[in-house]
């Protein structure tokens, strides 16, 4: 039997008067045993200063609050992150470690410094989100995706999923999908499974355009990052109903986002995002 989380979202949402937002893709993880079992995989140590993107109500925050030196959450909506700095607040001074919760959008605000990343994945941004990752020193990420955009990730030359995102992580770290995740573990129930995914840096296994290793399935062309330009159309792009549609590339701008912690309060509304 499915055990649903400490604060099941389902009546917090109730509580709080707020419905999701389907439009943006809102699901929240309801399933604890999900929630524990990617938390465990991210193997949380004490020394570790981990970033949460869309957190939500915070099912994931306080697990890793209890196994981190710190927790940057950044949550765009600003119900939500209101709601993260009422909930979190008080309990930070008796039990937990430091919190801080970033109202802002994630694909533009500065990143802190950080050891790992754990998130449920907003589905619209994974591809911009995944390659600004993939830029940043980090030493382990464990992201849930939407099921297809994770065998994508891992997809091998010459198959139908192999893609851009395919280069770009093959080139930049160890992927790995550890578990399919059913979509009956989210509310408002998601049309698709997900997957927990880990993501491991690593050095270029060869250059993208060394010839010694193109191969008849190689696509050299393919661009591995988003504000790098693919030279021709060997990319996968397909734009047909019911198939992935062209990436939407976003330049990653800094800019100053209202953060919430024990000692800032107040705030100003930050660019909305969906999240699970």
């Amino acid at each position: 039997m499915r055990r649903a989380v400490d604060g099941d979202p389902r009546e917090v949402l109730a509580d709080l008067g707020v419905r999701p937002r389907r439009r943006m893709g809102q699901h929240f993880l309801i399933d604890a045993r999900v929630a524990a079992r990617q938390v465990a995989h991210a193997q949380i140590r004490r020394s570790d200063v981990v970033l949460e993107i869309g957190p939500g109500l915070g099912v994931l925050t306080r697990l890793l609050a209890e196994r981190a030196k710190r927790v940057v959450a950044i949550e765009a909506d600003r119900r939500f992150a209101e709601y993260l700095h009422r909930r979190f607040a008080e309990y930070l001074r008796r039990t937990l470690p430091d919190i801080e919760v970033v109202s802002g959008d994630a694909l533009k605000v500065d990143w802190p410094p950080f050891d790992v990343m754990a998130s449920n994945l907003p589905y619209q941004i994974s591809s911009p989100l995944t390659f600004r990752l993939l830029d940043h020193a980090f030493d382990r990420a464990i992201l849930m995706y939407q099921w297809e955009f994770a065998r994508r990730m891992r997809a091998k030359p010459g198959t139908a999923d192999y893609s851009r995102l395919s280069v770009g992580v093959y080139r930049r770290a160890t992927c790995e999908i550890l578990e399919r995740v059913p979509r009956n573990a989210f509310h408002p129930q998601p049309k698709v499974d997900s997957a927990i995914v880990s993501l491991v840096p690593r050095p270029p296994p060869f250059p993208l355009s060394d010839p010694g290793r193109r191969g008849r399935h190689s696509r050299p062309s393919c661009p591995t990052s988003p504000t790098e330009p693919a030279a021709s159309g060997n990319c996968r792009r397909r734009t047909s109903r019911g198939s992935p549609t062209p990436y939407a590339w976003r330049k990653v701008n800094g800019t100053t986002a209202n953060r919430y912690s024990p000692s800032r309060r107040g705030g100003a509304d930050g660019p909305e995002e969906d999240h699970f």
